[in-house]
């Protein structure tokens, strides 16, 4: 759940897709191997409604099409740099 506390909230949303990409830039700046892209996406839904207390939805417009993803949430950048850096990989998202 690192991953998901670095995300703000009071936006528009972002789309499952995104946030699986995001995370994978977030690990690679922290060192970390990324968990795979399924596990990801199934971790999303109880992580996202644990820290931001979103649920998922199908209604994210890109490019004129609906997606799944989550509303009222955006990325922050940079990352929180107060997790740890001495190679500890989390096991949840």
């Amino acid at each position: 759940m690192s991953f998901c506390r670095n995300l703000a909230t009071a936006s528009s949303g972002l789309t499952a897709t995104e946030l699986a990409r995001a995370y994978e830039a977030f690990c690679d700046e922290k060192g970390w191997e990324p968990l795979p892209e399924a596990v990801v996406r199934r971790s999303l839904p109880n992580a996202m409604q644990d820290v931001h207390g979103v649920s998922p939805r199908h209604d994210i417009s890109r490019a004129g099409m609906n997606q799944r993803g989550y509303r009222c949430v955006r990325l922050t950048f940079p990352f929180n740099q107060t997790e740890s850096s001495d190679g500890y990989v989390p096991d949840t998202f």
